[in-house]
């Protein structure tokens, strides 16, 4: 796995659950379902083994304001990275 993914991993799922603005949460959440996605499983078995897939079920738990689609998105990624 390029060092690039692994960067990409985690500065978009790092402090997710501190970021107040959805906006940003959303859009960070975008790009790491892009990075997993296309990273495969080497991607996924990297966000469990950083502990961000507790990130992603926290905020696919809660939602914030962002409500609805980010809890939704935050699910869609946590299924790519459980299968």
């Amino acid at each position: 796995m390029s060092d690039v993914v692994v960067q990409m991993v985690c500065g978009t799922l790092e402090g997710l659950r501190e970021d107040k603005d959805m906006t940003s949460v959303f859009r960070r959440l975008l790009c790491a379902g892009r990075v997993v996605r296309e990273g495969g499983r080497e991607a996924g078995g990297l966000v469990i083994s950083l502990g961000f897939d507790e990130v992603l079920r926290e905020v696919g738990r809660e939602g914030g304001q962002g409500g609805k689609q980010v809890q939704e998105l935050a699910r869609e990624i946590l299924g790519m990275v459980e299968e």
